[in-house]
C-alpha cells in the first residue's frame, strides 16, 4: 500500500516554478521566442522582488530580537532585587549613569508609535517572553519562506537557461 503524502506547507502564497521539461513545446506555447523568454523573465524579476521583500522584513524582526533581549534580562534583574540597587544604566550606546533604584513592582514597556504602557514586573516578562518567542518564530518561518523561494529562482534559473539553449539550438539547425 502507498504512503499518502501532506502536501507541503504554503509558504506565503509564493507559487511553485515549474521546471519545464520540454523546453520546445515550451516555446510553441507562445508566439515566438522572445515571448515565451519574457515570461521567464517576468515571473523571475516577481521571485527576486519577493526575496528582497521578505529579507527586508527578516532584517526588521531580527533587529528587534536583541532589545527583546536585553529588556527581558533587565526586567528579571529587578525581580532578583527586592530592595533598593544601584546600578549602572546604559543611557546610550557605550554611555552609562549610576541610579539608585527602588525596589521595583512596576515597569514600563515602550511598545512604540509613541505609545509607553506601565505593567507589573510579572505581567511585563510575560509579555515579553511572548513577543521574544513570536519574534523568533517569525524569523524562522521568513527563514523556511527565503529556502523555499531561492529553489524556486533556482528551478526558474535553470528553465530559463533550457528555453535560451533550445533556442540556440533550433537557429544552428536552422542555418545548416
Amino acid at each position: 500500500m502507498s504512503e499518502v503524502k501532506a502536501a507541503p506547507p504554503a509558504h506565503r502564497g509564493i507559487p511553485k516554478a515549474d521546471f519545464i521539461e520540454d523546453p520546445v513545446a515550451f516555446i510553441g506555447q507562445h508566439k515566438n521566442v522572445e515571448e515565451a523568454l519574457t515570461s521567464l523573465n517576468e515571473q523571475y524579476s516577481k521571485y527576486k522582488f519577493m526575496d528582497a521583500q521578505l529579507i527586508r522584513q527578516k532584517t526588521s524582526i531580527a533587529g528587534r530580537i536583541p532589545d527583546l533581549e536585553a529588556s527581558l534580562k533587565t526586567i528579571q534583574f529587578y525581580q532578583q532585587q527586592r530592595e533598593e540597587t544601584t546600578v549602572n544604566h546604559e543611557i546610550a550606546d557605550g554611555v552609562y549613569a549610576k541610579a539608585t533604584v527602588p525596589a521595583v513592582e512596576n515597569v514600563s514597556i515602550w511598545l512604540g508609535c509613541s505609545t509607553m504602557v506601565e505593567y507589573p514586573i510579572d505581567d511585563a516578562e510575560a509579555l515579553l517572553k511572548r513577543n521574544l518567542a513570536g519574534a523568533r518564530a517569525q524569523v524562522a518561518g521568513l527563514d523556511s519562506d527565503l529556502d523555499y523561494l531561492k529553489e524556486q529562482i533556482t528551478t526558474l534559473e535553470v528553465s530559463l537557461a533550457r528555453v535560451y539553449n533550445a533556442d540556440v539550438l533550433r537557429r544552428r539547425q536552422t542555418r545548416a
